[in-house]
């Protein structure tokens, strides 16, 4: 099970790579990998492509669910992949029970196994028994809705509740009374930074850390009272990506590089991974796996960084 989820994380970075732009990367040893080494190294590179049956080779976010499915956004239509067969899901005029719109921004799946769905246009529901899409659209109480249609990150906290990023404001569903608590920055402290969040995840203490496009912030899930953070210098930090590793540690993909914020003391420090001239400053994806590794998806190539020795491996086609 070990190897197939390992083969499961490779998959999709390696579909991050090869579909996506991606900012910086710097460490002490270097090592490149063309295919042949990486099948030396254990590593298997598997490709799906619209050969295959995906819907668009413009990959925008990939989520595996709880039954072990891989649902591959794409930027004309979302697409199931079971491991041998790619279902589609896409966009169709005059359709109310088809997707909002063709190009997939976020995935994720909520406590009773549904699949959420989010869109530049617009929230989806697939329900897990039938597969049947509920578009989330306009409610009689306009204080009940989305903040905004365009959808940036959507993620389930340690609660079971859904938060949904958008590039105007930031939502919490409100299971019981069905709608949406809608948080906007209003230039406090106590506000979040800025109303175009990036990114959403949670810490082993039960805060949930929100990027946006100058700053991050953290929410106390126990009294969803909110508080800003500073990197070291007090400049705008723009975040494109951050994932949590084995240590509770948190790293982020930004547009001043790799930042890592420290479990200990939740401090905000540039990390600097040296892996030479020849890799752009253009790193957007990061993934944290089980073995203590932070892979990150960059135009030049996959970064494979191992903090324990401070060594990366670059893997190039």
């Amino acid at each position: 099970m070990d190897k197939i989820k390992r083969n499961i994380i490779l998959l999709i970075l390696e579909l991050m790579f090869l579909c996506i732009n991606v900012d910086i990367a710097y460490a002490d040893m270097i090592e490149f990998y063309k295919s042949s080494i990486a099948q030396i190294d254990k590593v298997n590179f598997y490709n799906l492509t619209t050969k295959d049956g995906l819907s668009n080779n413009i990959i925008t976010d990939i989520y595996q669910d709880s039954l072990g499915y891989i649902w591959i956004g794409t930027e004309d239509g979302l697409n199931q992949y079971n491991g041998n067969i790619v279902t589609e899901y896409n966009y169709e005029s005059n359709d109310g029970s088809s997707l909002t719109s063709t190009c997939i921004t976020s995935i994720n799946e909520d406590g009773y196994g549904n699949i959420w769905v989010g869109t530049d246009a617009g929230l989806n529901i697939i329900n897990r028994t039938d597969y049947k899409v509920t578009r989330i659209e306009e409610n009689e109480d306009p204080n009940a809705m989305l903040s905004d249609d365009s959808i940036t990150s959507i993620y389930r906290d340690s609660n079971d509740t859904m938060w949904i990023g958008t590039t105007n404001g930031l939502n919490r569903y409100d299971e019981e009374n069905n709608k949406f608590i809608k948080y906007y920055s209003d230039g406090t402290n106590r506000s979040i930074t800025n109303n175009y969040i990036t990114d959403i995840d949670e810490d082993e203490d039960g805060y949930l850390w929100i990027s946006t496009i100058d700053r991050l912030y953290i929410i106390d899930l126990d009294n969803y009272n909110i508080y800003n953070k500073e990197n070291e210098n007090n400049n705008d930090i723009y975040i494109y990506e951050m994932d949590k590793d084995n240590e509770g540690n948190i790293w982020t993909a930004s547009k001043n590089g790799i930042i890592k914020i420290s479990s200990k003391n939740y401090e905000l420090g540039n990390y600097n991974i040296d892996v030479g001239e020849n890799l752009n400053k253009d790193i957007t994806k990061v993934l944290c796996d089980s073995k203590g590794n932070v892979w990150f998806a960059s135009s030049s190539g996959l970064i494979k960084y191992i903090p324990s020795n401070n060594t990366t491996k670059l893997y190039q086609s």
